[in-house]
């Protein structure tokens, strides 16, 4: 695995090229985040054909549509993880 320091959305353009199996976005609930990178990690392609991307968010918040499939969503008291995958 890796784990990637920086600006988020820097470092992922730096990975155009790449595919991973494993993708873990959790950022501060209430940030701008979520647009850009969930875009990005959809359109460098960066989840592998079976891989799987899990993004933490606050129960009741609307993510972005973005160009992969939500595959199961799950809650954890405070705390929600979405699921996605390049189908």
């Amino acid at each position: 695995y890796q784990i990637l320091r920086g600006d988020v959305v820097k470092r992922l353009e730096k990975l155009s090229g790449q595919q991973f199996d494993r993708i873990y976005f959790d950022p501060p609930y209430d940030s701008d985040l979520y647009v850009p990178v969930l875009s990005a990690i959809a359109s460098l392609n960066l989840l592998a054909p079976d891989g799987e991307l899990a993004v933490e968010h606050r129960p009741g918040s609307t993510l972005p549509e973005i160009a992969l499939t939500i595959v199961r969503e799950k809650r954890y008291g405070n705390t929600a993880l979405t699921f996605y995958q390049a189908l």
